[in-house]
C-alpha cells in the first residue's frame, strides 16, 4: 500500500483547550495478490480521504471522509490515541 497525504495547521485554540486544527488529505493505492506473479499496477486499488483534526488537551479528535473504489464511502470519528500509544496522523509534533 502507498499513502501519499498532507497536512496543514489551520487554526489555533485556547492553551486551556489544546494547541491546533488541522485540515488535510490523503490518496492511498494498493492491493493483495495471492503470489508475487499476480501483482499488476492494473490491479491497484484507490481511495482518498479529507480529514478535520483538533488537537486537544485529551488528545487527538479526527473527523474525516474516504471514499474507495466502487463508490465505497465511510466516515470516521477518532477520539484520543490510538492502542499503542501514538498520536494519529502525527498531529501535535
Amino acid at each position: 500500500m502507498t499513502r501519499l497525504g498532507y497536512y496543514r495547521r489551520s487554526g489555533r485554540l485556547s492553551s486551556l483547550t489544546g494547541r491546533g486544527i488541522y485540515i488535510g488529505g490523503w490518496l492511498e493505492a494498493g492491493n493483495t495478490w495471492r503470489t508475487s506473479r499476480d501483482v499488476a499496477l492494473d490491479g491497484l486499488r484507490y481511495a482518498s480521504t479529507l480529514a478535520l483534526g483538533v488537537d486537544t488537551f485529551f488528545g487527538p479528535l479526527f473527523l474525516a471522509y474516504g471514499h474507495g473504489d466502487g463508490g465505497h464511502d465511510a466516515f470516521y470519528l477518532s477520539l484520543g490515541r490510538s492502542l499503542d500509544g501514538r498520536r494519529q496522523f502525527g498531529l501535535g509534533h
